[in-house]
């Protein structure tokens, strides 16, 4: 593909354990509004389209193109986990999806999440297996002016600084993996002085720590 993103979304806070899910997915339309009836969220059906994401279909860089408004847009992939990133607890990011998004892992409904600004993420530990893995992603993004949209236009059409609406997956996407004990960046602020304080919040998994130190007391 002519545009890719392969880098890590947070340079600054680089995991050394990590897989980017950018590049192509298999893509669909649903104007009908009837994928999930048809089971597309089982991810056994193959998708008609080709997309190149981070970018969104109406845009010339995702291969689609299609500046044409689709309330409802599916995506579809398959990945391995890499060498080296089994047994550890694995994190599905997004850095953000506009507006309404439903996520799949192997038939699991493993998320919902609604707004198109802010990045999410799913713990999929327990959803992976080994060998292959089907991820399936719907957003849903309709021409409603009550819901907060930037620039983006909410005719369908540009119109003075209003430019092409973007539907569904916005930004990098990765896998994270790492420990039962870890922190999450939660608050940066900018001081007078010009310099960055962050804090970061411990997150621990109590119940794995506690089988953990059972097994070896045992």
């Amino acid at each position: 593909m002519q545009y890719e993103h392969k880098e890590y979304p947070r340079p600054q806070f680089r995991r050394e354990n990590w897989q980017s899910l950018n590049g192509e997915w298999e893509f669909a339309f649903d104007d009908k509004n009837d994928g999930v009836k048809s089971g597309l969220w089982q991810g056994k059906k193959a998708l008609p389209l080709k997309i190149n994401v981070p970018f969104t279909y109406e845009y010339p860089a995702s291969g689609v193109g299609d500046a044409a408004q689709h309330d409802v847009v599916w995506y579809r992939r398959s990945f391995a986990l890499a060498e080296g990133n089994g047994g550890s607890r694995a994190l599905l990011c997004f850095n953000a999806a506009d507006y309404q998004t439903d996520v799949w892992l192997n038939g699991a409904h493993v998320l919902t999440h609604t707004g198109g600004f802010t990045p999410f993420s799913a713990d999929i530990t327990g959803f992976l297996k080994e060998g292959e893995n089907v991820l399936v992603v719907r957003c849903e993004d309709r021409l409603n002016d009550a819901v907060p949209r930037g620039k983006q236009s909410w005719t369908g059409s540009p119109f003075a600084c209003f430019y092409v609406p973007n539907t569904g997956m916005q930004g990098v996407y990765s896998c994270n993996f790492q420990g039962y004990c870890y922190t999450q960046l939660t608050d940066v602020q900018q001081e007078v002085n010009g310099l960055l304080t962050a804090e970061r919040k411990p997150k621990v998994d109590m119940q794995k720590l506690k089988a953990i130190f059972i097994q070896k007391k045992v």
